[in-house]
């Protein structure tokens, strides 16, 4: 069976802004077990959470611990805010172990599954990535236009991308 609904579902959660400030700020009042069973999530979140928070108060780096430049503040555009030093050690480790999958043919999200032939990832995570953004009304292909049409998968430029290899390899 194939179908949207069959879509694993994202395993971490999303939290908005201000879920992350009351999360952050009824700490003081309630225990990471009470908060965890308010939001319906584990201790081990709210606990992490509440760290990102307080390193992101202080303007320290998430991962060292040390104090951040505003420059360093500013390149950060998520929630956890990381040095340069830190972003570029994680960013090499990332691509060192995706690297490695690729070179095994593996998929390199999973990094377990033999990759399909002419992609990078196996059918099993290609498929849920596309599935999820499709649920959203997003192409399935970039994730970041919406579909041409409800019941469709793919956004304009994502289609025309396909029709033009598509007819180069005919």
């Amino acid at each position: 069976m194939n179908t949207l609904i069959d879509v694993k579902p994202k395993e971490n959660r999303s939290w908005s802004e201000m879920e992350r400030t009351q999360i952050y700020t009824l700490k003081e009042r309630y225990t990471a077990e009470e908060l965890a069973k308010l939001y319906g999530t584990t201790i081990y979140q709210i606990h992490n959470l509440c760290q990102q928070m307080k390193k992101r108060y202080l303007h320290k780096c998430f991962r060292c611990g040390n104090e951040m430049s505003s420059e360093e503040r500013k390149s950060c555009k998520g929630v956890i805010k990381v040095c340069l030093k830190c972003k570029k050690t994680m960013h090499d480790y990332k691509a060192q172990l995706r690297d490695r999958a690729l070179e095994a043919g593996k998929c390199e999200y999973c990094k377990t599954r033999k990759a399909l032939p002419g992609h990078t990832g196996c059918g099993r995570c290609i498929s849920a990535t596309h599935r999820r953004r499709n649920l959203l009304g997003l192409c399935g292909i970039c994730g970041k236009e919406p579909v041409r049409f409800k019941g469709a998968s793919l956004g304009d430029k994502c289609l025309e991308r396909q029709k033009i290899y598509a007819n180069r390899n005919k």
